[in-house]
């Protein structure tokens, strides 16, 4: 019995001294020797080790032995990409957050992927993984430094950036600490709870993507869909994502929601102002998956 052997020459281990050549093989025989797995992998760059390897994207057969001498699966082999996954992860860590899949088209060279979740001034990974049948293969990856400016209100669907005239209030850190007095001490006590969030205020001039564009022009239709559309994701009784350009994030509900129309221009351009106290740490992805950023199956 032969354990911890390469067949094909890698050294030092060979168990044969020629090394043979990878041509293209239609029949392999083995025979007078006891197996326990034989797998064949179109990956000719993964280091030969021992452990003992599951199919992947990659696998062109996969023998166990497990009661029965099959080897391969007919749909898996030669089997064509059903779907690109995107996913990213935070520069320096391992844990993969799925972001979107999209159905594989060979004509189209270039997709177009929205991570809404990303935060500002951090590094991340983006990976680009084939799927077929389920099984990802390997992925294509590439970092990425996030900047942007303003503040960003997002849940998975949509999002609002708020820019103009953009008022970041105060936050207040609440915490649950009281002093307790009592009759037989000279100084009271201290109690206090696991409870801290924060909340805040926030308020912006909205305007519609074409107003002021010429410097002149005020476009008052697009402007009232665009106050419409942020007021409606403000008032949607759902947690979001409140994050801006200088890194800082937090999952929210928003609240008391006003809207303030500028002088003399007849309920076009306008201000808009809310606030929001925090229920969630944005950075955590049990968080993330209990309020329905991402899904619980990544």
């Amino acid at each position: 019995m032969l354990i911890g052997y390469e067949n094909f020459g890698g050294m030092p281990d060979s168990q044969f001294d020629t090394r043979l050549a990878p041509y293209d093989y239609t029949y392999v025989k083995i025979k007078n020797c006891i197996l326990d797995e034989v797998i064949a992998d179109n990956n000719i760059t993964i280091p030969y080790t021992t452990d003992k390897k599951s199919w992947d994207f990659n696998t062109v057969f996969l023998a166990t032995f497990e009661n029965s001498f099959e080897c391969g699966n007919i749909q898996q082999n030669d089997q064509l990409i059903d779907s690109l996954r995107f996913k990213r992860r935070a520069k320096g860590t391992l844990e993969w957050i799925f972001i979107e899949e999209v159905p594989y088209n060979k004509e189209m060279p270039e997709y177009f992927v929205r991570d809404r979740l990303a935060y500002s001034l951090k590094e991340y990974d983006y990976a680009m993984f084939p799927v077929s049948q389920g099984i990802e293969g390997e992925p294509v990856i590439s970092s990425i430094i996030c900047t942007f400016e303003g503040l960003w209100l997002v849940n998975r669907e949509d999002g609002v950036k708020l820019f103009y005239d953009l008022d970041y209030g105060s936050i207040s850190h609440i915490t649950n600490d009281r002093e307790i007095e009592l009759l037989e001490r000279k100084y009271p006590m201290f109690y206090s709870t696991s409870l801290d969030y924060e909340k805040g205020s926030n308020s912006a001039t909205v305007v519609g993507d074409k107003t002021g564009h010429d410097g002149i022009n005020v476009d008052y239709l697009g402007d009232r869909e665009e106050i419409d559309r942020v007021m409606s994701i403000l008032k949607n009784h759902r947690p979001k994502i409140l994050k801006d350009g200088n890194g800082s994030q937090r999952i929210v509900m928003t609240k008391d929601i006003a809207e303030k129309s500028m002088k003399n221009m007849h309920g076009g351009v306008c201000t808009i102002s809310f606030n929001w106290f925090q229920v969630g740490d944005a950075t955590s992805l049990e968080d993330l998956i209990d309020f329905e950023f991402l899904p619980d199956i990544l």
